[in-house]
């Protein structure tokens, strides 16, 4: 059978060729119509709380970004007029920026924070452009400025993930032709070797669009790692090409015997890697779908392309190679298998030593669930933390009309403390905690002018009784601004009963058997005149500290006559103007530094008609503040739900800060019963969602890697030894690698870990396999030490060229991104891909040797050399 296919590839290679070039062509335009996702969550379950919640608050609230701009150098009112400025920028939904919290502004540092929310999503483009608006608005206001946020967060990882992809393919590429060169018999086999790669690597990239979208960690990482996935293929298909065409002369024969005599290698070979990243696909995450899929998929047309569309090349490219022939720039390995010999003994103890110490050290691996931030990211973080503390957003979501348990959630959150009493969160923004929704009652609202009539008509409105019932504070502001002509009546009524009350003419007689005066003190209050206004008697008996024995009523009148008011509050209290303001001080003989009596400003305004003035402005006002709630509502609630935010002054995996969100769970559990539904939205919860997922996700692909190579190699090699010693060889590796991290300090982002550890395992047994394949072929004529010898000398060339591509374009990876996540995938795989090269090479061959009986006796159709000619060399 592979005959004939090889027969029929031979034959139809130029049909092949073509398909396989119109196949990249059509992918070049399919390409530019991939999506690329920036957001992690959307990887989380669907079952996940932190995604049903944020997808809750998307369909409530809209697609909504965020930022923060902080500005230093600046007072509160000009803060105030930037926060205006941004809030009228297109694309700005609001700019929350409150002088008089500190959360918000520090004033020993005149430095302010203005939150930001983004009319478009943190990974629209649109965002991106509305943030570069905000930052050229910002920066022609104030010379210090600093601006972060999911949204730059997510802009800075496009553009990064953009640029650096290019650079990366460029560098490695670069490396690749050097490194292919040295290892190559030809120098214009590394161009075939390329021209394959790069085909496989566009209809890998074009076939994308049928999942729709790829993770920016995937688009960053998948034309890299293929280059090194693949490259072992290309190379076995060109040595067995050399290999026949040196015994048969002829090209055409050459090729057919090259494709049947390498396929099963091939295909073997590729599905240990297929393994690796097909178990990927099994996470719950599904990022490790995604990149399992993409990179199996390649993996998959790099196949066909060697098979399909590489002979065609070769066969094309026959003439310049032979005439590019160069001698092997390797040097001899025959002192490798002296060195397996010596140590047969002591490198597996050394190896299983190293082993023991690295599985030791992975209880101490501090897995992280935190996307880590670029440089120039946590650089500004930095910033804005040392001013305003952590800023680590909370949401949470409630039924609209639940607002006496958004209140108790609220007080809940506000109160919480970390096991030192300090208070977690810094800032909140809710409409539940605003004045809009104190409560009042009937006779506190009669108490501040307002009739008796209107104040049951509000009470009405708000379905409560005047009797023993409260209403809000913007019930009553939204019925005063949507009825103009109630206020001013109401107003009108107030200071005419206050005057008529201050300003009733009291004889002498009546006052003084009321309030128990004198007749000296009569005298002094009434001097020539047989009637005065009341007030006249009450400021008397208050001034002079009079002990009438009916005060009463006089502290009680006094207490609204006497109360004195300054410029500022004339203004504020009673919307005077200045010229209104001048007008009264000029008409009462003060100086604006003296306070007014309420009596003489009641007098002032009723007898000069300043009510219509007075209460137009105090109307505005009741309206302004009404479209302001509006506006807040808006922003903070839905057709269902309403929105709390707060900010939690921790870092997102904080261990407090993790209890908090567990603890504030089931304080809204209980709050809300069974029939009321709530949501959670925090960086934090995404920690917990996402370590939900690990431990879980981390069993699969290692159980599904580890069974389904052991599986694949026990039926390519027809044994139960081989695979055994394959796996835990490789898995000794894995295990070192992740021993140099602890040993290293370093935090490991979990995903990288799953990543790295599933392509580790997958990729690099292709070299064991290889090894071991030569070894088991060369033991039917050869003893073992001239086997093992025999075996590194034939697999040399590809483990090591295959191998260091792998290393370095992962290092490129490494050094060259400024993505920390994208970054630490590369150290990862890399270094992993080192250690599992030194121990095919230095560590296997000692352990085929040692195992060399056992192989055989597990092993179907192993015929050895017999012992004892293997003994006596």
């Amino acid at each position: 059978m592979l005959q004939k296919l090889s027969e029929f590839i031979v034959k139809a290679r130029y049909y092949l060729f073509g398909l396989f070039i119109l196949f990249a062509i059509a992918s070049v335009i399919m390409m530019l119509h991939v999506g690329v996702n920036y957001n992690m969550v959307k990887y989380l379950p669907d079952d996940s709380k932190t995604k049903i919640s944020l997808n809750v608050m998307e369909d409530e609230f809209g697609s909504v970004g965020s930022a923060s701009v902080m500005i230093s150098g600046v007072s509160v009112e000009q803060a105030n007029e930037i926060a205006s400025g941004i809030a009228s920028i297109e694309g700005v939904g609001s700019a929350i920026f409150d002088g008089t919290n500190s959360s918000y502004y520090n004033e020993g540092k005149q430095t302010a924070l203005i939150k930001l929310f983004l009319s478009t999503s943190d990974y629209d483009l649109k965002s991106e452009t509305t943030l570069k608006n905000v930052e050229k608005y910002v920066n022609g206001q104030v010379n210090n400025s600093v601006i972060t946020g999911s949204a730059v967060s997510a802009s800075y990882n496009r553009n990064a993930g953009l640029g650096e992809m290019s650079i990366i393919l460029l560098v490695a590429v670069v490396v690749v032709l050097g490194i292919l060169f040295l290892t190559s018999m030809s120098y214009i086999e590394p161009l075939i070797f390329l021209i394959v790669i790069g085909v496989a690597i566009l209809i890998n990239m074009g076939t994308n669009l049928f999942l729709g979208e790829i993770s920016f960690i995937t688009k960053s990482i998948s034309a890299v790692m293929l280059i090194a996935l693949e490259m072992d293929y290309s190379i076995v298909l060109m040595h067995r090409y050399r290999e026949e065409k040196q015994k048969r002369g002829d090209k055409i024969v050459a090729m057919k015997k090259a494709i049947a005599g390498s396929f099963v290698a091939v295909v073997s070979s590729s599905l240990t890697v297929m393994a690796g990243l097909v178990a990927l696909m099994f996470m719950d995450f599904s990022i490790g779908f995604d990149i399992g899929m993409v990179l199996a998929k390649g993996v998959f047309i790099s196949i066909l392309a060697v098979i399909f569309f590489m002979p065609a090349i070769i066969i094309f490219f026959d003439n310049l190679i032979e005439k590019t022939k160069h001698k092997s720039f390797l040097p001899n390995m025959s002192k490798v298998g002296a060195f397996a010999k010596k140590t047969k003994y002591v490198m597996p103890i050394i190896f299983l030593c190293l082993v023991v110490v690295a599985v030791c050290l992975q209880s101490s691996v501090n897995f992280t669930y935190v996307i880590p931030d670029g440089q120039s990211i946590a650089s500004k973080n930095a910033q804005v933390e040392r001013v305003f503390g952590k800023q680590n957003p909370l949401v949470v979501l409630m039924g609209k009309n639940e607002l006496e348990k958004q209140r108790e959630i609220a007080n809940y959150v506000l109160s919480y403390k970390d096991e030192n009493g300090n208070e977690i969160i810094n800032s909140s923004n809710a409409l539940i905690l605003t004045s809009a929704y104190d409560k009042v009652s009937s006779t506190e609202l009669v108490s501040k002018g307002l009739s008796s009539s209107t104040v049951s008509a509000i009470f009405n409105i708000a379905g409560k009784s005047t009797v023993n019932e409260t209403v809000y504070n913007i019930d009553v502001v939204k019925y005063l601004a949507q009825n103009e002509g109630v206020l001013e009546n109401d107003f009108r009524s107030t200071i005419n009963t206050s005057f008529n009350t201050l300003y009733e003419m009291v004889a002498k007689q009546n006052a003084k058997s009321r309030y128990d005066l004198t007749d000296e003190q009569i005298s002094a209050i009434y001097m020539s005149a047989d009637k005065v206004p009341h007030c006249n008697i009450i400021m008397y008996i208050v001034s002079n500290k009079l002990p009438a024995s009916k005060t009463t009523p006089v502290l009680t009148l006094y207490g609204i006559a006497g109360k004195q008011y300054t410029v500022d509050m004339l203004k504020e209290q009673f919307y005077l103007s200045d010229e209104e303001v001048a007008f009264v001080y000029t008409t009462l003989h003060k100086n604006q530094t003296e306070k007014v009596y309420y009596y003489e400003l009641v007098k002032l305004i009723y007898e000069n008609n300043l009510i219509p003035s007075i209460a137009g402005k105090m109307q505005a006002n009741y309206v302004a503040s009404y479209n302001q709630f509006l506006y807040g509502q808006s922003m903070l609630t839905s057709e269902n739900l309403s929105r709390m935010i707060f900010n939690i002054n921790l870092s997102d995996d904080n261990k407090t800060a993790i209890k908090f969100l567990n603890d504030l769970d089931n304080e809204l559990s209980i709050v809300c019963g069974d029939n009321e539904p709530y949501y959670i939205a925090c960086n934090t919860y995404n920690v917990i969602g996402m370590s939900q997922v690990f431990d879980g996700d981390k069993t699969k692909t290692d159980l599904i890697t580890l069974f389904a190579i052991l599986l694949i190699v026990l039926i390519a090699f027809r044994s139960l030894s081989v695979p055994v010693i394959l796996v835990l060889a490789i898995q000794g590796a894995i295990w070192i690698n992740l021993g140099v991290t602890v040993l290293d300090g370093s935090d490991v982002f979990f995903v990288c870990y799953l990543i790295a550890m599933a392509i580790q395992m997958g990729a690099t047994i292709d070299y064991g396999i290889l090894l071991t394949d030569r070894y088991i072929f060369a033991r039917r004529n050869q003893n073992k030490y001239d086997a093992i010898t025999t075996s590194i000398d034939k697999s040399f060339v590809t483990v090591i060229t295959s191998g260091s591509i792998l290393v370095i374009a992962c290092f490129i990876i490494h050094f060259i991104s400024s993505i920390p996540l994208i970054a630490d995938i590369g150290l990862l795989i890399g270094r992993g891909a080192f250690i599992s090269i030194i121990t095919i090479l230095f560590v296997l061959p000692q352990l085929l040797l040692l195992f060399d009986k056992v192989i055989e006796k597990t092993s179907k159709g192993a015929k050895f050399l017999n012992n004892e000619i293997n003994n006596k060399k």
